[in-house]
């Protein structure tokens, strides 16, 4: 059950981060300065992470005449795809999205809040705190 939570977040940021083109109800990295009413990072800044999320989502959701093997396939409804084994790379996938988040969150909380400012820094990468990990009770 926790690697289906983290899939299912991971992926979100990929679309968030690395979608091309967003319906007009998405959050999407390139349009919530517009939403927010703030002012976006540097354009080479900002389509430098564009990029790079592209990037990992196509990585990490590649079409079915890539080999498929999408995020997708594993968590939508009941497909035979879903009882293939994969070995998800945690630590190379937090790795790859980290920075996106880290560059994304320092415009779009120039003036962190305290509570956000500890995180960081008891958790310099924001995806350990996706990292599956068990409950306190499981063992």
């Amino acid at each position: 059950m926790h690697l289906e939570s983290f899939l299912l977040h991971y992926r979100s940021l990929l679309e968030f981060f690395g979608k091309v083109k967003p319906s007009a109800t998405d959050v999407n990295v390139k349009t919530i300065w517009q939403m927010e009413n703030l002012k976006p990072p540097p354009p080479a800044s900002l389509n430098a992470v564009h990029s790079t999320g592209t990037a990992l989502l196509n990585k990490y959701e590649p079409p079915d005449t890539a080999g498929g093997g999408r995020i997708s396939q594993y968590l939508h409804h009941c497909t035979i795809k879903r009882i293939d084994f994969k070995e998800w790379p945690i630590d190379e996938m937090c790795g790859e999205i980290e920075p996106l988040i880290k560059e994304v969150a320092s415009y779009l909380m120039p003036k962190a809040t305290p509570d956000f400012a500890q995180i960081l820094a008891i958790h310099p990468k924001p995806c350990s705190l996706l990292a599956i990990r068990p409950a306190p009770n499981e063992h």
